[in-house]
């Protein structure tokens, strides 16, 4: 008998996690089952419907998700709007009405920028003929949270313009850390070291055997799946500029005295001719800058320029030959974009 009974109960806690939600005005707080018109899965809503359904996620953090596998209403008659918050006051995703698969709204997401993670449903029909309405799955995903890598300590460490020069072959020594804007527990870290190498920790050892400029950025990844399989990373460039000079030229340096003995001294006359290494700079490219939706908003990145020294500047506007962006999921003319430089001037 008690075995019976926790079966019971098991079962029921597993009915009321994956519990179906029909179109009604209310609010509920899920992240399972399957979302219906009024009619269910086996029936059709019913003419001179006015509903408005908030469905929000169980765990505080959470964005609900949407995704319609079934959508069938009267074009133009019977029209739903999904709303991007906990009422539809919100942001609109747009209507849907009409049949087959080109008026299936697909998968809705709360976007980042809402804070409640609640999607909005607003269903109307008329009072004249109705069809078999819609099957959307229910689900909850953790957004990524905000991570920022840093460098904490490095040896040698940083000139005055922040750049860190050493010779070829000579060791290097990275320590960094992340802040999380959640939790960084079991976080990995990874260096990029700009050659195509990488090394796995928080802290890196290094060199380079090549003269060159390279460019040093930490990877920090968590351990949050939901948007990534991989985990989210921060999206932050540290840009560590590291410039490993060229070996000199000691060619013609001699001795005053060819041979000596033992306890005497002699003047050596020393010459040194410097490599001169030229750097054939690639374009400078700058982090992944995220564009939410909405008007009168500002973003803004950085681009380190590593190719040129610090007191050199541009004098003329022309002398930038090209800025390119590479958009995705937008459109350039809703933008007005601007490249400001460490002055303030703006082109």
């Amino acid at each position: 008998m008690k075995k019976f009974l926790v079966a019971l109960l098991l079962l029921n806690s597993f009915i009321a996690f994956s519990q179906d939600v029909l179109m009604q005005t209310t609010t509920v707080n899920q992240c399972g089952g399957v979302f219906y018109d009024s009619g269910g899965a086996a029936a059709n809503y019913a003419d001179g419907e006015s509903f408005i359904l908030t469905i929000c996620p169980d765990t505080p953090g959470q964005q609900v998700q949407l995704d319609f596998t079934e959508f069938s209403t009267q074009l133009n008659n019977d029209v739903m709007i999904i709303y991007d918050g906990d009422d539809n006051t919100a942001s609109a995703f747009g209507q849907f009405s009409g049949g087959g698969a080109a008026a299936n709204p697909g998968m809705f997401s709360a976007t980042p920028t809402n804070p409640t993670g609640c999607l909005t449903i607003e269903f109307t029909s008329d009072g004249a003929g109705n069809t078999g309405g819609w099957a959307a799955t229910i689900s909850c995903y953790e957004p990524c949270q905000t991570i920022v890598s840093q460098i904490d300590t490095a040896t040698p460490a940083p000139n005055v313009d922040g750049y860190i020069r050493v010779c070829p072959n000579e060791n290097i020594t990275l320590d960094g850390s992340a802040t999380f804007s959640v939790d960084g527990t079991g976080a990995t870290y990874e260096w990029d070291l700009g050659d195509g190498n990488f090394v796995a920790g928080q802290s890196a050892t290094f060199s380079y055997a090549t003269p060159g400029v390279y460019i040093v950025n930490l990877n920090v990844t968590d351990t949050n799946t939901d948007p990534d399989p991989a985990g989210c990373m921060n999206t932050n460039l540290i840009n560590q500029v590291i410039q490993v000079g060229t070996e000199p030229d000691f060619t013609g340096t001699q001795a005053v005295d060819s041979v000596i003995c033992f306890g005497d001294s002699t003047t050596i006359n020393g010459t040194v001719t410097p490599t001169e290494f030229i750097n054939d700079c690639t374009p400078p490219v700058s982090g992944t800058t995220f564009l939410p939706d909405g008007g009168g908003n500002s973003y803004q990145t950085s681009v380190t320029v590593d190719c040129y020294d610090s007191a050199q500047t541009l004098t003329d506007v022309n002398q930038l030959v090209a800025i390119c962006v590479n958009m995705e999921h937008s459109f350039s003319g809703d933008l007005d974009i601007f490249i400001t430089g460490p002055t303030g001037l703006q082109a």
